[in-house]
């Protein structure tokens, strides 16, 4: 996984998000089921360190770019 620190929009404003974490899944199917034995514990914890509720949603990497 990666986590990442918002540290400003393009305009050199404020960034738009505090930060975000990206999870590398092997398997969906082994993912889901554990996040129905234990995300709703997981999302009622955030309130023990954030005030922000987080955003989750999935993705397909399509493609890297050598660095």
């Amino acid at each position: 996984f990666e986590i990442r620190k918002g540290i400003a929009a393009m305009d050199g404003s404020a960034a738009p998000y505090a930060g975000c974490v990206n999870f590398y899944i092997a398997n969906q199917e082994i993912f889901a089921a554990a996040g129905a034995k234990n995300g709703q514990a997981l999302r009622d914890d955030v309130a023990n360190f954030s005030t922000v509720m987080p955003t989750a949603f999935l993705t397909n990497i399509v493609g890297i770019a050598n660095t």
